[in-house]
């Protein structure tokens, strides 16, 4: 429903003159020779990330103080009037920036690149999932790159839709601009952003992470130890304290235990603050929230990864790009900034050997993973 409402919104902005001028004329100024300054974010769409078969004329700008959609008169000979005065409105008011403050200007001009993408990337979505209702698919049927898009645009809509719709009301823009400008992460989505502000905005939520391992170690110990003695209840306990002195785990010496994440370590058996650390893992909300609502969350997470895992094996990782590879790992848990690839390879290599020798009972201990596959291998990924 809400990829319907936002094709929806995306449509009528092109038809409305305040929306066209609100929501940055994005698709006009697309389908022209948009030119974009952040070249990674461009290059998704030229290498089939979101909806194939959108050109983009990819030049160097000039300058920022020149207009930021680089149209010239007889580049708009052809277009209606009420395009022509949205289109030259920005223009002027791209100019107003450039005066007033250079950054505010280069803000603009990203926040309009990062519209188009997220367009894209909606209406990708959009069209997969009426493709998936048609044909019958099922997650398992699709390649890595459509299902990724599928579950982070579904998660991106609930903070950028209700950006994108203020932002048609008129003077609300004006508003809502400067408080984008300032504090630009917890209502855009990764499209908004250029390489470097990711790898900022990634360090610091690792840190975050890392800071939540000790406690879910903690947990699981206290857990484990309240078992029946058993070597294999034993073997698992030394391996988590293995972990305190940087010896990394792998997947083969925790596909011995799996048993264990089954039922004993199961969601449906671990108490609500366990839940909550494993939640902010993964990004998750998890404020004032249940633990069957928790659980619930959970699970549909480790689905998407279970099943992208599942198509990452089939298409091989050779083929991956270093941004892939990036991406894929730190959604896995791993920080990824300037890691070298082969490491990526080898540690995502190893994340999909546990992951396709899981059942959908035993995702307790994917979602572990992000832990017990992480915590040792802080020296090797700083």
């Amino acid at each position: 429903m809400a990829l319907y409402m936002a094709e929806k919104v995306m449509r009528h902005s092109r038809r409305n003159l305040y929306q066209c001028y609100n929501l940055l004329i994005f698709n006009e100024c697309f389908q022209i020779g948009y030119v974009a300054q952040h070249s990674n974010k461009t290059n998704r769409l030229i290498a089939g990330l979101s909806t194939p078969g959108i050109r983009l004329t990819v030049t160097s700008c000039r300058g920022l103080k020149q207009s930021a959609s680089c149209l010239t008169t007889s580049d708009l000979s052809d277009k209606p009037w009420y395009k022509r005065l949205a289109i030259q409105s920005n223009d002027k008011f791209v100019a107003f920036l450039g005066r007033l403050s250079p950054k505010a200007q280069k803000q603009y001009v990203q926040l309009v690149a990062g519209t188009t993408l997220f367009y894209y990337d909606a209406k990708h979505a959009y069209q997969l999932r009426a493709k998936i209702k048609a044909e019958n698919l099922h997650l398992s049927d699709l390649d890595w790159r459509d299902i990724y898009i599928k579950k982070q645009i579904s998660k991106d809509l609930t903070k950028v839709l209700p950006t994108l719709l203020l932002m048609c009301l008129p003077f609300v823009f004006y508003v809502i601009l400067p408080i984008l400008f300032f504090f630009p992460r917890p209502f855009l989505s990764d499209q908004f952003f250029t390489r470097e502000q990711l790898v900022e905005y990634n360090s610091r939520f690792h840190q975050t992470r890392l800071t939540i391992h000790p406690s879910i170690v903690n947990q699981l110990v206290k857990k484990v130890e309240q078992l029946p003695n058993s070597s294999e209840t034993q073997t698992f306990l030394d391996a988590l304290k293995r972990l305190d002195s940087n010896m990394p785990l792998d997947s083969r010496s925790l596909l011995q235990h799996k048993e264990l994440f089954e039922v004993v370590l199961g969601f449906n058996s671990l108490p609500r603050i366990h839940l909550v650390n494993l939640c902010q893992l993964y990004s998750l909300k998890s404020f004032l929230l249940p633990s069957h609502l928790l659980r619930s969350r959970l699970n549909k997470t480790l689905h998407f990864i279970h099943a992208m895992d599942r198509a990452l094996l089939r298409e091989n990782l050779q083929g991956l790009s270093q941004q892939d590879l990036e991406k894929l790992c730190f959604q896995r848990g791993l920080n990824s900034n300037d890691v070298d690839r082969a490491v990526l390879a080898s540690w995502l290599g190893d994340w999909i050997q546990l992951s396709t020798n899981l059942t959908e009972k035993e995702e307790s201990l994917l979602a572990h993973a992000a832990v017990l596959l992480v915590r040792g291998q802080s020296m090797r990924a700083p």
